[in-house]
């Protein structure tokens, strides 16, 4: 039996990557079963670790506090005891976001283990109709994809134009999907953590990255590779079911559109689309979207004063602007530009060394 896991930030087109997906006859991929067991698992590494955080899932920039392979060991080695387990759906039956039906039900047939093995037990117990691929899609959850593929789960990381993402998020409904507005610099950082992890994970054969974009664009050929990634008959036509409907900042859709590529031009103004593109501009380049503004300016991220109300009670207005998080950003470009910089910088402003060197050649 194969799974995936799929995941990137929100507005990025994962859940309709996991309606395509598992629209496949062989693949049953759930949508955010395990939300609450990921958030759980989180900070419960956070507390043994005296670590206080805004969220236990955030883009751990900068600084995250701990070495990722911590968190790597706490999950192969924690077990989750009935205590564990009983919070844990008491979590799910609390639960206000989305959240895949009937999870609430198997919790009498989950035993104490591991998170993985917690994992593949609910996984399994969803997967009514023995489908031999199966899996999830998690939103915000990249720090978990180094582990996973070690153990042997296929990982696919969603990404979008960020512009677009901060479009979907800010306008329309999509405040209906994700909550009350965050900050823009806190969404762009959680876009960056995606693009971290896509270069950590590039090297595996177990990964694959996929641009928003390209499966609207280019469906067929974009399904085909994923099919086969999976093990999966790349030949099969597969069409989401018309009763779905897309859960789009702007209005309803039951099929695959590219309509909502590039709204930014038309929703986003011209200092907005400047703050992101500099404040994003290595790993934009590195994934292989263009810019609007060709040159990157640190007046831009300087002088640029949140235009959007943030409603989040966790966030104040000033969040983009504020002077601590503008200098980390600025500093973040210098070290790009940098020839020696300490592996601490590297892990501090970029998570990973190989994520440092990869965006230093597409500044």
């Amino acid at each position: 039996m194969n799974h995936l896991f799929i995941t990137g930030t929100y507005r990025s087109g994962s859940t309709l990557l996991q309606k395509i997906i598992g629209a496949h006859p062989s693949a049953g991929i759930f949508l955010q079963p395990c939300a609450p067991l990921f958030f759980y698992t989180k900070n419960k590494f956070y507390q043994k670790h005296d670590l206080q955080k805004t969220y236990s899932i955030d883009p751990a920039f900068p600084m995250a506090g701990f070495a990722w392979e911590e968190l790597y060991n706490f999950l192969e080695s924690e077990i989750f005891n009935s205590l564990d387990l009983k919070l844990v759906f008491e979590h799910i039956e609390k639960y206000k976001g989305i959240l895949t039906p009937g999870v609430g039900k198997v919790e009498d047939k989950v035993k104490e283990e591991i998170f993985f093995k917690i994992y593949l037990q609910i996984i399994s117990l969803l997967n009514h109709e023995g489908k031999p691929c199966v899996g999830s899609k998690e939103i915000l959850c990249e720090e978990f994809t180094p582990y996973f593929i070690r153990k042997g789960i296929k990982v696919i990381i969603v990404v979008r134009d960020p512009r677009d993402i901060i479009c979907s998020l800010n306008f329309g409904k999509g405040s209906d999907f994700t909550g009350e507005i965050r900050p823009l610099l806190y969404s762009l950082r959680l876009w960056r953590k995606s693009i971290a992890f896509s270069i950590l994970n590039l090297s595996s054969p177990d990964f694959m990255m996929i641009r928003y974009e390209d499966l609207v664009v280019n469906q067929n050929d974009v399904l085909k590779g994923i099919f086969s990634f999976l093990g999966l008959n790349p030949e099969v036509n597969v069409l989401v079911n018309k009763s779905w409907k897309g859960n789009s900042s702007f209005g309803e859709l039951n099929s695959v559109s590219d309509s909502s590529v590039g709204n930014y031009k038309k929703m986003l103004d011209e200092n907005t689309i400047a703050y992101i593109e500099n404040v994003c501009r290595p790993e934009m380049n590195w994934a292989g979207y263009e810019f609007v503004n060709n040159h990157l300016r640190i007046e831009n991220i300087r002088l640029y004063q949140e235009p959007f109300k943030i409603k989040h009670r966790n966030f104040g207005q000033g969040y983009s602007s504020d002077p601590i998080n503008m200098l980390d950003e600025i500093l973040r470009i210098k070290l790009l530009r940098e020839k020696n910089v300490h592996k601490e910088e590297q892990l501090s402003y970029f998570l990973f060394p190989e994520v440092y060197h990869q965006l230093k050649d597409n500044l």
